[in-house]
């Protein structure tokens, strides 16, 4: 994981410009530029909104769908209609059209790691930058990997040829999406952290919004 991390770094230093219009006017360090893409703006997202938040509304999007897929296991043709949304939402290269913002929610979360990295390798950078960084950048790649097997479960009900065979995936389906967004609460201690294999988007959301308060960055 650490060498893909820094390889999408190294990549992204080379061609990368800053947005700095959401903060157009006020003194601003690198870090606090990566911050803002994650969290306010960034120039190829729709309508130019935040990494993160365009993660967090295709994986609500993935999620719904995946629900109503869920909720209809006798109907294999409305379980496979689901299963394409949650897939355009999660992946479009796998969907073209669908319901989604059609960024998806592999390519935002991505993008967001990305650019949270960067913000805690500049010069600079505060050690509540670098902590919240790891925090996030865990639950984001987190919500990565159950996207990813969400898909597979959405293939799997494509696949299908029978309502029989696609309910379980459909349910399975469901499950990962919402983790995918909430998280899971993995050693089983009554909460839900930032650690491998626990936080979603909603605690990498949290953690970005302590780092952007550490910083006094509006958000």
């Amino acid at each position: 994981m650490k060498k893909i991390i820094s390889g999408l770094v190294s990549v992204m230093i080379a061609g990368m410009a800053f947005n700095t219009s959401a903060y157009a006017g006020e003194a601003m360090s690198e870090a606090h530029a990566h911050i803002g893409h994650v969290m306010t703006s960034w120039n190829d997202t729709p309508s130019q909104h935040g990494l993160l938040p365009v993660a967090m509304k295709d994986a609500g999007i993935a999620a719904a769908h995946a629900a109503l897929a869920a909720k209809s296991p006798n109907d294999l043709a409305a379980m496979k209609l689901h299963a394409r949304h949650v897939r355009h939402a999660i992946d479009s290269s796998y969907e073209a059209s669908g319901p989604g913002t059609g960024y998806g929610l592999i390519k935002a979360a991505n993008g967001g790691i990305g650019h949270a990295t960067l913000a805690s390798k500049s010069e600079g950078a505060s050690e509540a930058v670098k902590v919240h960084t790891e925090h996030a950048v865990t639950s984001l790649n987190n919500a990565i990997a159950r996207s990813r097997m969400a898909l597979y479960e959405a293939q799997a009900v494509l696949i299908a040829t029978s309502a029989g065979q696609a309910a379980a995936h459909a349910a399975k389906m469901a499950e990962l999406t919402q983790a995918a967004v909430n998280g899971v609460d993995a050693n089983g201690d009554g909460g839900i952290s930032w650690h491998a294999h626990e936080g979603g988007l909603n605690v990498a959301s949290q953690h970005m919004g302590i780092m952007m308060d550490a910083e006094g960055m509006k958000h």
